[in-house]
């Protein structure tokens, strides 16, 4: 069954699809997993090893269901990381919600700061950060959105969840929202500087529509350390995208240029050809290079 539920969702992921139709497919996956479990008695919530990490997973989650079927989740975009980071470098994890990144980079990292604003995904980004003491002495967690400017509030609600039974989800993004409460809300300039932190070598940026308000917020970072971002850049629009484009700006301004994460082929700047690569309503994932 692992296997057949392996190669099933393997093809999945390497679709050019939508997130709702990516997703609407996992769920059949998903559900002939959980069927097979409950005929051995066993339940949605496992507890597993996978690539010398220990987690505690969620089988009717998104994000889980990846990890517990193949040790990852977007398991592309961690080899893109492996080839930029080391352990001599300094990581950040925008967006870490129940650690899919903050702890593989952790194996590779000499320390990585993570960020995560919902609840939901810091309880569990704590208990499987704790799951793993060898890795956690080298992780740092912050309860904070990162925004455009030091004067905006935070959000309410982000969304955190992919609930593969699509039960309370938004019809659009395909997410569940989640609380804030407790969350900070500041600038990622001024937590680098409030914080002391002199090195950021590599950012891992996935934070569902907020990247541009990021980058914005970021622009110290961006001319002075120079860091390799991983970035999701979604199309929300048939063909015209504000937020994609402000990425684009915020890049060309600070002398970035994007690489596709899977083969590291320069991929278009204009915002008309890099659009015809990405599927309507879903994202792709993309190494942001400081060309000096």
């Amino acid at each position: 069954m692992l296997r057949l539920a392996r190669t099933f969702f393997g093809e999945i992921i390497g679709m050019m699809l939508s997130t709702k139709q990516k997703i609407a497919l996992a769920r059949l996956a998903q559900k002939a997993v959980l069927a097979f479990r409950a005929c051995r008695g066993q339940g949605n919530i496992s507890q597993v090893k996978r690539k010398d990490i220990v987690w505690e997973l969620d089988l009717n989650e998104g994000i889980d269901f990846s990890i517990w079927l193949f040790g990852r989740f977007q398991g592309q975009s961690l080899k893109a990381c492996q080839r930029h980071v080391s352990e001599k470098v300094v990581s950040l994890d925008i967006g870490a919600n129940i650690g899919a990144f903050t702890l593989p980079l952790a194996q590779q990292s000499q320390k990585v700061i993570a960020f995560e604003p919902t609840n939901f995904g810091l309880e569990k980004l704590k208990t499987n950060i704790n799951l793993n003491p060898s890795l956690a002495k080298k992780i740092d967690i912050h309860q904070i959105m990162l925004r455009a400017s030091d004067d905006l509030p935070k959000e309410d609600f982000l969304g955190a969840s992919w609930p593969l039974d699509a039960v309370g989800v938004d019809p659009v993004t395909r997410d569940k929202k989640m609380a804030t409460d407790g969350a900070q809300a500041m600038t990622l300039d001024r937590f680098l500087l409030e914080q002391h932190i002199e090195k950021v070598d590599f950012i891992k940026l996935d934070v569902d529509g907020f990247e541009s308000e990021v980058l914005e917020g970021a622009r110290q970072c961006l001319a002075r350390l120079k860091p390799v971002i991983l970035i999701e850049l979604t199309l929300q629009s048939d063909g015209q995208d504000p937020q994609l484009e402000r990425i684009l700006t915020i890049l060309e301004h600070y002398n970035y240029y994007l690489i596709d994460e899977r083969d590291d082929r320069e991929l278009p700047m204009d915002l008309e050809l890099l659009s015809q690569k990405i599927p309507y309503l879903g994202g792709i994932n993309a190494l942001a290079c400081p060309k000096s």
